[in-house]
């Protein structure tokens, strides 16, 4: 899973990417830290466990807003369903929002991977 113990070159950039995926800035762009990350790596395995996982983070964000579009569905009433949905931990649904805001960059990170 992603939070496996994994060769200790890669926490760094590992815990890097995890941030941008959440929607937070780093100081490095998506491609570099993946660089960086996949450089790390003993052996397969380890890297196939890392990219899955990151791909299902990533995907997890992004479904319900994937499934609005579809639905073709204003975004303003989907921000109201997820709040709905979500109003036990309105902070989990605003940390949504956040990481969905900055989709692009999150975007650049997923396809540097697929590119290793």
């Amino acid at each position: 899973t992603i939070g496996a113990p994994m060769e200790q070159d890669i926490e760094v950039p590992r815990a890097e990417l995890l941030s941008l995926l959440d929607g937070y800035c780093t100081e490095a762009k998506g491609p570099l830290i993946v660089e960086r990350m996949f450089a790390g790596f003993a052996n397969r395995e380890a890297a196939a466990e890392t990219v899955r996982g990151v791909l299902e983070k990533y995907l997890s964000n992004e479904r319900p807003f994937a499934a609005s579009i579809q639905k073709k569905q204003p975004y303003d009433k989907l921000l109201l369903e997820l709040i709905a949905e979500g109003k036990e931990s309105l902070e989990k649904v605003l940390f949504m929002m956040v990481a969905h805001n900055k989709l692009a960059e999150r975007s650049e990170a997923v396809m540097a991977i697929l590119r290793e």
